[in-house]
């Protein structure tokens, strides 16, 4: 602004006094001063930014090494090598991994974000001998013994990715597996890296032989699907565009040069106004998405990228963009084509020939690896593994290396360290799973047990950062010095990969609640305290959450020693008390699965185009002080709460919810509201006894369940009904405690959401674990308290009610129900407060103005299904005498 004002004073200045006109020469000169001085500080910042590869693995840490490759037509070819991560030694048994970048790019692209998100520390981390290539004409790999790069131009840039397909991939191959002394290696590309590797295997099959398995990026084979217009106008131009190049010797692309660096520093740093022009370069060209690009590290990367390549190079990637499911050579036109192939038109790569089994990963906001085309190759590849999408939305060409994770990004955005990690079920679920390592003050609070936050139905993982740092239990929880680890269910936005299945298949959403129990918790928690070298941990669930929990410990007892003890946030496994607008849907569950399953395909309410459509004009949106959202779906499903509800969260909870489950797990959810019974899912009387050998699905064994939990649950949640809690809470063979929320109108969600979540919930949660992990005897003095006042609770008598001596007069066994109730199942028993009486009252149908004149006393009736009422006997203060039934 400086500058300009000087040239602006400088133009007025021929119209002024002498002295103003010195004076304004002197403002200019002061103008030009500043203007030097800035460009001799982007300069500096140049080279900071242009900081060689093994400079940015040395800097995070690593071991780094530089090795040397010539092609046999005489490129020098510069590798760099991470042999081993940062907390581990050198071993020959670690695999070696060749990750090749993309078009314009380098190995830069792999470390250029940091020891976290970059793909090269991951996999060095994670045992894998990392080799990090250069393709010719990139920076790295810019000299050839036989030509010069400027005397010899057009002979020196005459290739494309075939020849980098031919010569620089198999011979970057051979060095490796000869240098490490390994028969084979694994090979990871994005982009143009992908196209080389399907160059490689075609037209040098023994190859297929050196690869154990290949995971493409943004794969790049068919382009006619192409949508970015950049490409597309590029494709109609690229015969005039060839000619021309050839004609004006322009045998480099490599726009910008040393101009794109300073612009870079001028036009794209963080804080400039004009940096929304880097961005929507960028976006033209690979598709739109603000969220996932790092625009504080733009400027590091343009100082790296484009990194150079040939002009032949990108009218070649244009030649695909013409033809419909063609990948073939260059072409050259009919007449040279006739002289170099034999044909009038180049010849087609053969990709029956590639043998090594490949995973193909797409977005399907990638404006340049569209969907299509990635059908069509997987279609056209004989061993492919996986085709998997992406499930990040928006998520472009680019944010395949470049990426900052929405919920690290967010974590971090709030000054907490992030992490994002995959585990892998039995069943071959990818899980992303996410970490705050340590709170704001650095670990050197750290406990000695990692704590796993467990998400409810239709959620993730930003439930538990949702109401920010003050009252999110992420982050205080973190900030009280414990390793956070949240969850992330199958099926839900962050994790809804498979090795094998596609989310499009049918069969990668079959699976209940009962399959996040018995494979995807074993695998997490067996992961944490792996990585985290601990014996235990602490977990604690909501909703879903928990039952996941039941299903694991009564399924899989041996996972009851791995829990130090379990916190259920409105615990939900027994249902047939719900008020929430479920009960009313369950009953029709299946017929809805059907008629919803032409859209989703076996998916329920994945956060795709139309729930985001919902949201934004629903839910967003008021009507006379009205919200939609808020008081026919949020508070009809779990609870009218309006006072605690934060309104200014509205954006961030519809951004992110519904997560997505399948519909199999909707429809066993709504069986135990049907059933009242915590019970694996009824496929129906004749594929229940292929299955479980019994007409009705087997129960849940909770007595099998040996870890301490502690139960928070609100006389407000309409989903996890008070009943339904206690009737669980008797269940437990080891209660640390029951505990009501002191506040009438709390609701299922008010755990996460709500305004006072900190006053009335958080922070005696907090203090539990606190008690639990400074005090070795608590767990085992407060489970003895526990057991002790439920004991007590079963059997009060009440005193006051002449009722005792009705039953007395009738031989009857007395048990106190005019405060307690008692029913079994499992041979256990439990209680429930007699003012709920009124449901059973409903479902006998037995009419009384007044719940607390039900007795009841010895009888034994079936009662929804499984449950079953010890000691029924009805008597009635007018008259109705104890044999009614």
């Amino acid at each position: 602004m400086y500058v300009l004002f000087s040239i602006i004073a400088y133009g007025t200045a021929a119209n002024s006094s002498e002295n103003i006109r010195q004076r304004r020469l002197m403002l200019l000169n002061n103008g030009y001063k500043l203007l030097r001085n800035r460009l001799r500080s982007i300069q500096k910042t140049k080279h900071e930014n242009f900081t060689r590869t093994y400079d940015f693995i040395i800097r995070e840490g690593y071991p780094a090494e530089i090795h040397n490759v010539t092609t046999p037509d005489g490129f020098k070819l510069v590798m760099f090598r991470i042999p081993y991560g940062k907390k581990s030694n050198f071993t020959d048994n670690r695999p070696p991994v060749i990750i090749v970048h993309g078009i314009l790019c380098s190995s830069t692209d792999w470390v250029i974000t940091g020891a976290n998100n970059s793909l090269g520390f991951i996999l060095a981390d994670g045992g894998y001998d990392v080799w990090l290539a250069n393709v010719r004409g990139n920076t790295y790999s810019r000299e050839n013994i036989k030509y010069d790069e400027f005397r010899n131009k057009k002979e020196y840039w005459n290739f494309c990715w075939h020849e980098m397909g031919i010569y620089d991939m198999p011979t970057s191959i051979d060095y490796i597996l000869s240098h490490t002394g390994h028969n084979q290696l694994y090979y990871i590309a994005h982009s143009m890296g992908t196209t080389i590797f399907y160059v490689m295997c075609s037209e040098r099959p023994q190859y297929n032989k050196k690869v154990k398995a290949m995971i493409s990026f943004a794969p790049i084979a068919y382009m006619n699907h192409v949508r970015s217009r950049f490409m597309r106008f590029l494709s109609s131009i690229s015969d005039p565009l060839a000619w021309l190049c050839n004609s004006m010797g322009f045998y480099e692309f490599r726009p910008g040069g040393k101009f794109l660096i300073y612009a870079g520093q001028l036009v794209c740093k963080k804080n400039a106004i004009t940096k929304n022009i880097c961005d929507n370069a960028l976006f033209l060209i690979a598709g739109y998405d603000t969220s996932q690009l790092n625009k504080t590290a733009l400027p590091m990367i343009l100082a790296h990228s484009p990194a150079g390549s040939s002009s032949k190079q990108l009218v070649h990637f244009s030649q695909l963009i013409r033809k419909e499911r063609w990948f073939g050579y260059y072409d050259y036109g009919s007449a040279i084509n006739l002289m170099t192939y034999g044909s009038i038109n180049p010849p087609k790569y053969d990709l029956s020939r590639i043998k090594v089994p490949i995973t193909l990963m797409y977005s399907a906001d990638d404006w340049l690896s569209s969907y299509e085309d990635v059908k069509a190759l997987a279609e056209d590849l004989p061993n492919v593994f996986k085709v998997f999408e992406v499930p990040v939305h928006p998520f472009n060409h680019l944010d395949f290396v470049w990426a900052v994770d929405a919920k690290p990004k967010i974590i971090r955005r709030n000054g907490y360290p992030a992490e994002a990690h995959i585990i892998q079920s039995e069943d071959g679920y990818l899980l992303e799973y996410h970490r705050i390592p340590f709170g704001k003050v650095g670990s050197s609070l750290k406990k000695p047990y990692p704590i796993l936050l467990h998400h409810g139905v239709l959620c993730s993982s930003f439930d538990w950062i949702i109401n920010g740092p003050e009252k999110s239990l992420g982050y205080q929880l973190a900030d009280d010095g414990y390793d956070v680890w949240m969850a992330n269910a199958r099926g839900n936005t962050y994790s809804r990969s498979h090795i094998s299945l596609d989310p499009k298949q049918k069969e990668f959403w079959n699976y209940t609640f009962h399959e996040m129990g018995i494979y995807d918790l074993p695998a997490s928690i067996d992961y944490i305290l792996n990585t985290t070298n601990s014996s235990k941990l602490i977990y604690i669930g909501h909703s879903l959450g928990t039952t996941v929990f039941f299903v694991l410990c009564s399924s899989k007892p041996e996972y009851n020693n791995k829990i130090l003890v379990q916190l259920s946030i409105a615990p939900v496994a027994m249902l047939s008390h719900t008020l929430s607008a479920f009960k009313y849907v369950a009953p029709y569950a299946e017929q809805i699965e059907v008629l919803t399953g032409w859209y989703y395909g076996g998916a329920f309410l994945e956060h795709d185009l139309l729930s985001k459509l919902f949201t934004e004009y629903f839910c967003g949106r008021e009507i006379f002080d009205f919200n939609i959202c808020e008081e026919l779906i949020i508070f009809q499903l779990f609870g009218d709460d309006a006072e605690q509800f934060n309104k200014s969260l509205h954006p961030l909870i519809t951004s992110h919810m519904p997560a997505g489950t399948s519909s199999k797990n909707m429809i066993h959810c709504s069986q135990l509201i049907n059933s009242g019974n915590f019970a694996q899912y009824n496929y129906g009387l004749l594929e229940n006894f292929k299955r479980y050998n019994s007409a009705e699905p087997p129960l849940y064994d909770l007595s099998k369940i040996s870890v301490p939990i502690q139960f928070y649950y609100a006389n407000n949640d309409f989903l996890a009904h008070p009943i339904d809690v206690n009737l669980l809470y008797q269940n437990i063979p080891k209660p640390l405690g029951l505990t009501l929320i002191e506040y009438e109108k709390w609701n299922h969600v008010d755990f996460l959401w709500g305004v006072d979540a900190n006053e009335l919930f958080n922070h005696q949660l907090r203090q539990l674990v606190k008690n639990v992990i400074n005090s070795p005897d608590f767990i085992l003095s407060r489970v003895e308290k526990a057991l002790v006042e439920r004991n007590q609770d079963s059997v009060l008598v009440d005193e006051s009610s002449d009722d005792k001596n009705f039953l007395n007069n009738n031989n009857n066994e007395i048990y106190t129900f005019a405060n307690i109730t008692k029913f079994t199942q499992n041979n256990l028993i439990y209680r429930v407060s007699s003012e709920y009486s009124y449901i059973i009252k409903q479902k006998y149908d037995v009419k009384a103005e007044d719940p607390k004149n039900v007795i009841l006393k010895n009888f034994n009736k079936s009662f929804s299904s499984d449950l079953q009422i010890l000691t029924f006997g009805v008597g009635l203060k007018f008259g109705i005498g104890p044999n009614l039934i």
